[in-house]
């Protein structure tokens, strides 16, 4: 199975450890939906699979359609 890893956040070894804890777990911890981002990242890999093994290419949404389109059912119509 082809997967890329996704990072988010400071990414400096000891300032971005501590920020990304106080900015994630602390501050935004109840504002953060992490099933959303989880959801994005296994969308991703689906897409990433399908090009690297059927050169297969996602179909674009214009700018302002992007908020209508929630990960879930756009992995729904892929599987």
């Amino acid at each position: 199975m082809n997967s890329h890893t996704e990072a988010f956040g400071i990414t400096t070894p000891v300032v971005g450890t501590i920020m990304n804890f106080l900015i994630f777990k602390v501050l935004y911890r109840r504002k953060a939906d992490f099933n959303l981002i989880r959801d994005d990242m296994r969308l991703d890999n689906l897409y990433l699979k399908n090009i690297l093994t059927k050169g297969e290419y996602p179909d674009r949404f214009p700018a302002k359609e992007l908020k209508n389109h929630i990960p879930a059912e756009e992995m729904a119509k892929l599987l």
